[in-house]
């Protein structure tokens, strides 16, 4: 006679400390005991969340049992690989060199390192995808350094003569504060993680957008459908991608308005409801950096700081 099996009860505590401590491994990869310093969760209990497959059933309940045992096995796998790892580097574990793949059910398929490569094989243009990759997400050298394992005086020198007109883009990226480094590093390897899974997918209309993202295609396209548009209307999409470019190249409220057609007073107007509403303090660092920045920039008019 077949004795059926029993569930234990739902232990929503214990679903979400692993949801958590799951979160936390694949954004920083890190070892139980610095999982447990971040949450509080003894490093025992770290271990055992991490790897209890029941538990990831209930915290997945749609996903099939043959799901959660590969999510089971991978999870494994990356924590063994990091217990190895560790052996050799003295524990120092870091998302930094990898990435770690997830496809959209959820299933964990390996690493890849951060490499240029992955937007084009051209010298020339990895290093214009760097100069993008540093002004849009406000990393400065030593920090792209880091992540692709370059020098950062050899970075320096990239970004300065790979497009040299925009010395105060480049000024305002390396002298000033910007943002925290560390924020900044986890949008970009989101935005990476991202990337690469479309490279993994074939996805080329993802891989599209992201690009026009990373560069100018989205700035580009805005000027032109505002060709005639009421300078005094902006809807709230227009207004995020004129700030993105407004904070990437360290312009000043006279040149958005000269580039868009947008009346530079009613773009300040939307810009301080829209900083005020967001919750966003990596963006409002960026733009009071900016304000102490440029004479020019505080000049327009008396900049609100936020």
């Amino acid at each position: 006679m077949e004795v059926a099996k029993t569930k234990r009860k739902i232990n929503q505590k214990a679903i979400n400390e692993f949801l958590l401590l799951l979160d936390l491994f694949l954004k920083t990869n890190a070892s139980d005991k610095e999982l447990s310093e971040k949450t509080g969760i003894s490093s025992s209990t770290v271990g055992r969340r991490l790897v209890d497959e029941e538990l990831m059933g209930m915290a997945f309940p749609s996903k099939s049992d043959e799901e959660i045992h590969e999510m089971y096995l991978k999870i494994k796998e990356l924590r063994q690989r990091n217990l190895a790892q560790a052996k050799v580097l003295g524990g120092q574990n870091s998302i930094l060199n990898n990435v770690f793949l997830k496809d959209e059910i959820g299933k964990f398929s390996g690493s890849s390192k951060l490499n240029l490569q992955i937007f084009s094989k051209n010298k020339d243009y990895q290093n214009k995808i760097l100069w993008h990759i540093a002004h849009t997400f406000s990393l400065h050298p030593d920090t792209l350094g880091h992540l692709f394992g370059m020098d950062s005086s050899k970075i320096r020198q990239i970004l300065i003569e790979t497009r040299p007109e925009f010395t105060r883009a480049h000024e305002f990226l390396c002298q000033y504060d910007i943002t925290n480094q560390e924020i900044a590093k986890k949008e970009f390897i989101d935005f990476y993680y991202q990337f690469l899974t479309a490279v993994k997918n074939n996805d080329a209309r993802h891989k599209k957008e992201l690009l026009n993202y990373l560069t100018d295609a989205d700035y580009i396209t805005l000027k032109k459908q505002r060709v005639g548009v009421n300078p005094y209307d902006i809807t709230i999409n227009e207004l995020k991608t004129m700030l993105r470019h407004h904070l990437k190249y360290a312009l000043t409220y006279r040149s958005i308005e000269t580039y868009y057609g947008i009346n530079r007073y009613a773009y300040r107007s939307f810009l301080e409801k829209y900083l005020k509403e967001e919750n966003n303090e990596t963006l409002k660092q960026r733009y009071n950096a900016l304000s102490s920045y440029n004479f020019d920039f505080r000049g327009d008019f008396n900049v609100r700081r936020f």
